[in-house]
Order: C-alpha cells, then structure tokens, then sequence
C-alpha cells in the first residue's frame, strides 16, 4: 500500500536510508510510507514511470521532470552512464556522466551567457563536455560564446541542437 506525498501530491517515492520524497524533498510524515524504497538505479526508473504518467496527466512538466527526460535523452544518444546528481546543492551539474556534464534549465526567460559561462568552467574543470539544456531558450548571446567555446545546448521538450 503506498501513499501520497503531502508536498507536491504525487506517489511517494523515497530513497533507500531516506526518508524525503525524491520529487519535492519534503520528509515523509508518520503514518505515510513509500511502497519501496529504492536503490539509486530503481529509483530512476520508479521516478521515469511517476514522470510519464504526471506528463500524460497534465500536459506540463517540472523542474525534476525536465531533468528526468533530459537524463533519459542522454543514456539514448550515446551516455549511456549518465545519472542524476543528489538533490540540493548540485555544484552546478544536473546530470553527470564519463564523457559529459549537463545542466538543464526550465524557466520560461532565455538561458544568459553567464550561465553558460558558469556551467563552461565546471565542466572544463572536469576535462568533460558541457551540454545545457533549456526549455526557455538562449540569448543571442549566449548562443555566440556557446558555440564558440564548444559548449553544446538543446531545447527541450524537443530536444532540437541550437545553432546560430
């Protein structure tokens, strides 16, 4: 038997030792429980399930299910390692792999340069390649220093490369 979150309304899901809901953080009361806590791998797919049939409930999706898709667009096109940060302060990244770093926006206003700039030098610290995805779109901008730079962006939902 599982219950609901009390935060942000959706089937609680929690975290093996944990006991916040994935999705908005928020500790479980005491009579709520999660059917299962999950281990770092189940959790990602309990959370894609959540995401799919939240989607498909309501037609918009969060912050988390921006991150969740952009996790699965990125294990489909050749990251195949790639996982989800820890929630909280995050360094930066949203999405880490081997080969790349990712960081995913979803605002309505235009991802700036210095956003771009800031998540450039993470990953070069890193010796990785920067992918930054945004469902609001980019600064003309940001766009020109991305691109010359090498730093790769998309807009989500449709996950289209932005060229200048």
């Amino acid at each position: 038997m599982s219950s609901d979150c009390r935060g942000c309304g959706r089937e609680l899901v929690t975290m093996a030792g944990s006991s916040q809901c994935v999705f908005c953080g928020r500790k479980k009361r005491l009579f709520q429980t999660a059917s299962t806590p999950f281990t770092r791998r189940g959790l990602e797919k309990k959370m894609r399930q959540v995401v799919v049939a939240s989607t498909k409930s309501n037609g918009f999706m969060t912050w988390q299910e921006a991150e969740i898709n952009c996790l699965d667009w990125m294990k489909r096109n050749g990251f195949k390692d790639a996982r989800l940060t820890r929630r909280g302060a995050d360094g930066g990244l949203d999405i880490v792999s081997k080969k790349a770093v990712a960081q995913v926006k979803h605002h309505q206003k235009p991802v700036g340069i210095s956003d771009i700039q800031r998540h450039y030098g993470i990953a070069q610290s890193a010796g990785k390649q920067a992918l930054f995805f945004s469902s609001g779109g980019y600064t003309k901008a940001a766009l020109a220093w991305a691109q010359s730079h090498g730093v790769v962006c998309y807009r989500i939902p449709s996950f289209t490369r932005v060229r200048v």
